[in-house]
């Protein structure tokens, strides 16, 4: 009884020696990855061109996705949970982009805006947005209380091709206009804001 007590014990600090082992190898493979993904997103972000990221990012969210299983985090926009969210930005910022639908913190903000403090998902509107978002745009366009249009100068999720300074739209078309993150690259924003106000309707 006592030899077989013996072999127990022997094979418990076995299993432990290996799994400390295991847990160890671990870690340093998470830490490693977590360095060469700040090192990928920056490549991607200054190099590869705006329209080929908007076309192929569900891709590669998809890919990396797995890497960041948990539920330390909980994206606001797909409400899927992770243990952190992805860097993101020219330096590589921790926590930040959702692996899933590929929102950064202004677009789970915005998301809580419009369901917490508006009738964007209930109420009919006419909706104008203007350079629309990867984790947006394929869930506002499946909202049956909108008229939502697309629009922007390059990318290739838009339907409708346009400058923000010359909109193809009438004078009170939109309810709502969405642009977030748009005017600071525009080299005559007080242009661009007039076509804002004149396409928006009253109250818009």
């Amino acid at each position: 009884m006592l030899k077989n007590n013996k072999r127990v014990i022997i094979l418990i600090k076995t299993i432990l020696y290996f799994d400390n082992l295991c847990m160890e190898n671990l870690i340093l493979i998470l830490q490693n990855y977590t360095i060469y993904m700040k090192e990928i997103i920056k490549f991607i972000v200054r190099k590869i061109p705006r329209p080929v990221l908007i076309k192929f990012s569900f891709v590669f969210g998809k890919l990396v996705g797995i890497f960041y299983m948990g539920n330390k985090v909980e994206c606001t926009v797909c409400t899927k949970k992770f243990r952190k969210f992805l860097p993101y930005g020219n330096q590589g910022q921790e926590n930040r982009l959702c692996p899933s639908c590929l929102s950064l913190e202004r677009h789970r903000l915005i998301w809580l805006f419009l369901k917490k403090k508006t009738g964007f998902f209930t109420d009919k509107l006419d909706v104008l947005h203007i350079a629309p978002e990867q984790p947006f745009y394929k869930r506002f366009e499946r909202l049956k209380n909108l008229n939502y249009t697309t629009a922007d100068l390059e990318s290739p999720i838009a339907k409708v091709k346009m400058d923000i300074r010359e909109m193809p739209f009438n004078d009170n078309s939109f309810d709502v206009l969405l642009c977030n993150h748009v005017l600071e690259h525009i080299d005559n924003e007080l242009k661009a804001t007039k076509e804002i106000n004149r396409v928006l309707k009253p109250g818009g």
